[in-house]
């Protein structure tokens, strides 16, 4: 399960274009993590993946009400999205902060979920981004894909505007969108909302 933001609408559409763009050359057979209705920015991972995950178990309110509690403490969260960039695993989107939201939602986040806080103890995450496409096949054209990314390092995407924190966890899809990762949504806070 995960903690994440949702972006706009606008921002989700302009990125799917761009993981469209990456499949191209990535070929198929990977995971379309940039599907507009799927794609988002981590906060945090809360656990791994359980079969059986539903919104009445304990542990999974504790995790809405510190998610609804630490949104409380911020108002939307913007990001200037940067450009693109490479890793073995994945094509990504990197984002830049506009202001101190971001960091002081995923710190309140953090004190709010107090001992539920333990499977990313020992990780700091110090930057923000978006997964476009998880890499889960071989790259058709390994050299053109890195040239593709090279050329975009510092495009400029636009502002990203993230109103929405939602707790989520995963499910294989297989179908008509792809290889993907479909999230169920389990609890949703807007930011700056009050609640309990």
């Amino acid at each position: 399960m995960t903690v994440v933001l949702r972006p706009d609408q606008a921002s989700a559409t302009r990125l799917e274009q761009v993981m469209d763009e990456a499949e191209t050359l990535a070929g198929p057979g990977h995971f379309r993590t940039g599907i507009a209705s799927s794609l988002h920015i981590t906060v945090r991972a809360l656990e791994g993946y359980r079969e059986a995950a539903a919104g009445d178990d304990d542990v999974v309110q504790r995790y809405a009400l510190a998610m609804s509690r630490a949104a409380r403490q911020v108002e939307a969260i913007e990001l200037d999205l940067v450009g693109l960039t490479l890793t073995p695993g994945t094509v990504m989107v990197c984002a830049h902060p506009i202001d101190d939201s971001a960091d002081t939602f995923m710190a309140a986040l953090e004190d709010q979920l107090g001992a539920d806080a333990w499977f990313e103890a020992a990780l700091h995450r110090d930057i923000w981004y978006a997964n476009l496409l998880h890499f889960a096949a071989d790259i058709a054209q390994p050299a053109s894909l890195i040239e593709w990314v090279e050329e975009r390092r510092q495009l400029s995407l636009g502002r990203m505007v993230l109103d929405t924190a939602e707790l989520w966890r995963f499910r294989y899809e297989g179908g008509t969108d792809g290889r993907l990762m479909r999230p169920t949504v389990l609890a949703r806070s807007q930011l700056g909302t009050l609640g309990p």
